[in-house]
């Protein structure tokens, strides 16, 4: 039995990844790896987690006793690998998917090299291009790392943009749908509590109230937020207008009821706009990082042939 090497297939990684696509827990921060794999059962680094009986690297040793192992810690460096740069949580089940995927490539793998599919010349194109492709991300990775933003920039650009994070203190009262007691109706609640907010009740006792008259048992959502215009749904990009004391419609989905009331423009905390402006920054650095590789190397296109009717 043959143990393989840590340098798996390279042709696996960009097949299985959108098999072991990992499911979201937090927000992406470009540039920091958040991927966590659930706790395994107890095994040895060394012991095999994946056995393909009859698969050889050496063809005269291609035989029923021969076989390719790979490891738990092989298997691990490849999810590791192929999660890069990416955000969530890695399942026993995404485990299991992607073992069963790369067991199945190494055998087929083996029969097309049996076959000499891989020295058509088709086959090797598609090798160079797939090489060119994992060294491409695994360059822009690298870059990324590297352009990491500091909080000093962070704080640099929070600061000279500062009328993008400009936002307005509102108070909210949300009424949920598909939840009231008997008797209770949602529409009506919300047009009663929406005119005593604007007559200047305070917002929290109402929603305790909404909550308490639709039956909820949980504590409700606070009502101080401060928003802006391009974190709000397309129908209520008018709260980032509203004036001090001003209330706004009555908006609605499928879920609940809203209305806002304006208590005046107020500049949204560094702390809650960091990642935005990190993801922001960094895309800046990584765009001008790959800039200056490409400086002196633009690929000069035939017109003509990529664009006939240009010249017509």
């Amino acid at each position: 039995m043959k143990v393989i090497s840590r340098a798996l297939i390279l042709l696996c990684c960009s097949c299985a990844v959108g098999q072991i696509a990992p499911t979201k827990s937090t927000p992406a921060v470009q540039g920091k790896d958040q991927v966590k794999m659930e706790k395994p059962a107890a095994v040895p680094p060394d012991a095999a987690v994946i056995t393909v009986p009859g698969v050889c690297d050496a063809p005269a040793a291609r035989a029923k006793d021969c076989g390719t192992v790979v490891t738990r810690a092989q298997f691990e460096s490849l999810i590791a690998a192929l999660m890069k740069g990416k955000s969530g949580t890695v399942t026993p089940e995404m485990r299991g998917n992607l073992a069963a995927q790369y067991g199945d490539m190494l055998v087929y793998a083996q029969q097309a090299e049996e076959l000499g599919l891989d020295k058509d010349s088709d086959t090797q194109l598609l090798l160079r291009f797939a090489r060119m492709q994992v060294l491409t991300q695994q360059l822009l990775l690298s870059v990324k790392e590297k352009e990491k933003p500091t909080s000093t920039e962070i704080e640099k650009y929070y600061k000279d943009h500062s009328a993008e994070y400009e936002g307005i203190s509102v108070e909210r009262i949300m009424i949920p749908l598909g939840h009231s007691e008997k008797g209770t109706d949602a529409k009506t609640l919300a047009d009663q509590i929406r005119k005593r907010l604007a007559a200047g009740e305070d917002a929290g006792k109402l929603q305790q109230e909404a909550y308490t008259k639709l039956g909820f048992k949980i504590e409700p959502p606070e009502t101080a937020l401060t928003v802006r215009a391009n974190t709000l749904p397309p129908q209520e990009q008018s709260v980032a207008k509203l004036k001090v004391g001003e209330v706004s419609p009555v908006f609605s989905d499928k879920s609940a009821m809203e209305f806002y009331k304006g208590l005046g423009k107020k500049a949204v905390p560094l702390d809650q706009v960091r990642a935005e402006i990190q993801n922001r920054v960094e895309q800046q650095k990584v765009e001008g990082a790959g800039k200056a590789i490409r400086s002196g190397h633009d690929p000069v296109l035939n017109i003509t042939y990529f664009n006939p009717h240009a010249t017509k």
